[in-house]
């Protein structure tokens, strides 16, 4: 069974809550007036702690458009969503503002290869090309 642990950076703030759709909703922990078509870091008041074989995925969510924001294992600071809006926005501490899903890394072994056989999607794009 693998853990999410997570660190309050002080008392009065939300823990992340699973919303039953393999995700975790985040909550801004201070108040933020976000200007239209302006990327803006939201800090959500939390540090995570998670299994090497993970990583954290920031998603869209809210009215608000997430810019990106990939967490990897060993990141111990606390967590900032990077999100925008097309209109000005007042967000309240408290308010949701982002969506994680945490997401499990394949590591396969590495092999070095003299020749890599076509993939179906190449083997595709030259039939199609034929045309």
């Amino acid at each position: 069974m693998s853990i999410l642990s997570v660190q309050k950076v002080s008392e009065d703030v939300k823990v992340p809550v699973y919303d039953k759709v393999n995700q975790y909703i985040l909550f801004a922990s201070e108040d933020k007036h976000l200007l239209p078509n302006r990327v803006t870091p939201i800090p959500v008041g939390v540090r995570i702690a998670f299994p090497k074989n993970y990583c954290a995925l920031l998603i869209e969510g809210f009215n608000l458009y997430a810019v990106g924001g990939l967490v990897d294992s060993d990141f111990r600071g606390e967590i900032r969503a990077l999100v925008h809006s097309p209109v000005e926005v007042f967000v309240k501490k408290g308010d949701p503002v982002a969506r994680m899903v945490m997401i499990e890394i394949a590591l396969p072994e590495i092999v070095t290869e003299d020749y890599l056989k076509d993939s179906e999607t190449d083997e595709e794009n030259t039939l199609s090309n034929d045309d």
